[in-house]
């Protein structure tokens, strides 16, 4: 599997386990639970924030559910906390690096990754699977006007149980850097579960909307469609945990009371 900050192109082993860890029960800690949605944590020895996991029913075909994850045209009109994308280039016809950067309340600093992204799918009625984690590319240094963050590990499990519904398994391990606990606890209990019901709520309403906006457009299914430049091998450098986290502004002091609503 991927150490932090390599590039390669990915294999079906990487794949395999993805959908392994995805499912794996041992060692979580059920923090939330709704009808349709069950929010886990887990502590590991990378970073001071838990694995979060996140498990839902979607009453919607597995592959709506796969075009919504990777249409990011569509995640700007859906998803609020999207500040910008950028695609940076392809490293193969299922894998590419992308810049995405998410919006804070303020006073917190938007934060942005440098992402690679790998993404397969078995077949029509069959698991669907991404994953990503972060690199360092030259052309996407950190700005001193966001926060850099650190994907771990980032990964999606889609499980058709019908041809019309389907289980959403989510397993994520990342540093945001500099917040104070109360605003992780927040994000565990409270954002989790509403963002992984507000992503069904899109699936919902994708097929009415891709109709009218680019609705041949899919290169996460058709790789030929995409203009991305290839890599250039030379721009990928070593990712230096203990310097992104020397650049985190510290946030840690801010009270919830201070935020802007």
């Amino acid at each position: 599997m991927y150490k932090l900050g390599e590039v390669k192109i990915p294999s079906d082993e990487d794949f395999d386990f993805i959908r392994e860890m995805c499912q794996q029960e041992e060692g979580w800690t059920l923090e939330n639970s709704k009808k349709d949605v069950k929010i886990y944590t887990k502590v590991n020895d990378k970073c001071p924030f838990k694995v979060l996991r996140a498990i839902a029913d979607y009453k919607c075909p597995a592959k709506c559910l796969y075009d919504v994850v990777q249409d990011q045209e569509y995640c700007n009109y859906w998803d609020e906390r999207k500040e910008k994308s950028a695609d940076i280039c392809q490293i193969s016809c299922n894998s590419d690096i992308i810049y995405y950067s998410i919006k804070f309340p303020k006073p917190f600093r938007n934060r942005d990754f440098v992402i690679q992204r790998c993404w397969k799918d078995y077949g029509e009625n069959r698991d669907k699977v991404i994953f990503n984690h972060s690199v360092n590319h030259a052309k996407c240094p950190a700005k001193s006007d966001r926060v850099r963050g650190i994907s771990y590990l980032t990964a999606t499990l889609i499980r058709p149980t019908s041809p019309k519904t389907c289980t959403f398994y989510f397993v994520s391990q990342s540093d945001p850097g500099g917040l104070p606990a109360w605003i992780v606890n927040l994000t565990t209990k409270l954002y989790g579960p509403k963002f992984v019901d507000k992503m069904h709520q899109a699936c919902l309403k994708y097929d009415k909307w891709k109709k009218k906006h680019n609705p041949d457009f899919m290169p996460w299914v058709y790789p030929e469609q995409s203009k991305v430049p290839y890599i250039d091998w030379n721009d990928i450098k070593q990712f230096d945990t203990e310097q992104t986290k020397e650049s985190m502004r510290d946030e840690t002091k801010i009270e919830e009371n201070q935020l802007d609503t």
